[in-house]
């Protein structure tokens, strides 16, 4: 077996000849654990009785043992039951600056094992530069677009708020799409950070000392954005429209949308009227940028069709080294009925097993069933 599958139950990546997850301890090869159906070792979804691969991804059944029921996992050694003595724990101070959004990078490993990251929506813009909302003019003659997803490692919550008569809850999202933790949500905002609010998660360095704010509100909850580096994430369940700057988050790849920036437009022939030569193009109408670490731009995709589908083995733009986006994941599309009228861009789930994430960009009123991320945590917004 060549191939690298993250481990069934924490997603981390151990090789493929790893007796043991070199992350959360799982055996990888206990000949006594009976595998059963279970859920795929790749994309967490449910086997079918009979299939030898994986209905969603492709991956074959026997490539990795079955995802572990959740409860049966420890996945932090239990503390000795002897009486010790209680010492106050101070916590470490704020750091100082919250490193770029990196959706891969786990607590435990390198800068350079995560998959992607991103930084601000105006990450690499000249300083001082307004991000432009607005779509400039492609090379062609198109109008210009006006405006208009586990589990929890190092998680300190603290106690249980009183839920009172509100029936919101905020539920962890466990790596294997498995829920967690259960926080009832009192008559006050709950307030989610690194090391200040009332959900903290010390080992998350993607997360800012208090990151977000989620106010209840009747039918569901408020979610606001803090002033943090890497903002909150919403997974989109219908068409939402895109606009320059927007940042989106397809399984471990982040990716910005931008106008197309003036090397990607041809330049103007000489004084003698000679057009430089290359290759024949269709003309762009926008710009992805795959961001790394730190907000590095890793790749850059000029986008040429009106439909661009991005997936792990099928489109347009494929991931095939990140398990977590789907086969065939999710689309952008841009719309122009004729030369006199604005642009719209729409970006599409399709219905993807882990789902596409779209940067919020204020504050975002949630349904229960709609799932949010900060940092490298997930929630989904219940109500009993």
């Amino acid at each position: 077996m060549s191939e690298w599958i993250p481990c069934p139950a924490c997603g981390s990546e151990s090789g493929p000849e790893a007796s043991a997850c070199v992350v959360c301890g799982y055996r990888l090869d206990d000949p006594k654990r009976d595998p059963g159906p279970g859920k795929c070792a790749r994309c967490g979804s449910a086997l079918g009785e009979a299939f030898e691969f994986c209905q969603i991804c492709g991956l074959g059944v026997h490539s990795r043992l079955p995802r572990p029921q959740t409860e049966s996992l420890r996945l932090v050694p239990p503390r000795p039951r002897g009486k010790a003595k209680k010492t106050p724990t101070v916590p470490p101070p704020p750091s100082p600056e919250v490193v770029g959004f990196s959706p891969g990078l786990r607590p435990g490993s390198s800068a350079e094992d995560g998959a992607s990251a991103a930084s601000a929506a105006s990450a690499g813009a000249a300083p001082g530069a307004p991000l432009s909302r607005e779509w400039s003019p492609p090379v062609a003659p198109l109008p210009a677009l006006v405006s208009v997803a586990p589990g929890v490692v190092g998680a300190s919550p603290m106690p249980r708020r009183a839920p009172g008569a509100n029936k919101l809850r905020l539920v962890v999202v466990q790596r294997d799409g498995s829920e967690g933790e259960v926080i009832p949500l009192g008559d006050t905002p709950l307030f989610i950070g690194r090391w200040q609010g009332d959900l903290r998660f010390p080992a998350d360095e993607f997360l800012g000392p208090s990151h977000a704010r989620v106010d209840p509100q009747a039918k569901g909850v408020l979610v606001a954005d803090l002033g943090t580096r890497n903002g909150v994430f919403v997974r989109i369940s219908r068409p939402e429209p895109v606009f320059p700057g927007d940042l989106f988050l397809l399984g471990h790849q982040l990716l910005r949308l931008e106008n197309i920036p003036e090397a990607g437009r041809e330049g103007a022939p000489t004084a003698d009227g000679v057009r430089g030569f290359g290759t024949p193009l269709q003309p762009a109408w926008g710009r992805l940028v795959l961001l790394g670490p730190g907000g590095v731009e890793a790749e850059s995709h000029y986008l040429r069709h009106p439909q661009v589908v991005f997936g792990r083995e099928l489109g347009d733009i494929v991931f095939p080294a990140d398990p977590f986006v789907s086969w065939q994941h999710a689309q952008i599309t841009m719309e122009a009925s004729g030369p006199d009228t604005p642009v719209s861009v729409t970006l599409t789930d399709l219905r993807s097993a882990n789902g596409t994430y779209l940067r919020a960009r204020g504050d975002v009123i949630l349904d229960p069933g709609d799932m949010f991320r900060v940092g490298d945590q997930i929630f989904r917004v219940r109500m009993h």
